[in-house]
């Protein structure tokens, strides 16, 4: 799995997730994981071209460690 995370900066949590939809559905793509918390999104890719395109579509950074990220 490719993780992404992207800070979450006062946009409120509908919002943001409407986005990321629009997004998926624009490009077909799923992710395979996706959590947050008051900082952070974090989403799972099946792939890292997957992983790359959403992070550079939302300013996000693609996890190296993906035990860094998912904490």
């Amino acid at each position: 799995m490719h993780l992404v995370e992207i800070r979450r900066e006062g946009e409120g949590l509908a919002a943001a997730m409407t986005r990321m939809r629009d997004w998926f559905d624009a490009n077909g793509i799923q992710p395979t994981f996706f959590g947050f918390d008051a900082t952070a999104f974090r989403l799972g890719f099946a792939t890292a071209r997957e992983a790359v395109s959403f992070a550079q579509a939302f300013d996000g950074r693609v996890g190296s460690d993906p035990d860094r990220l998912a904490a």
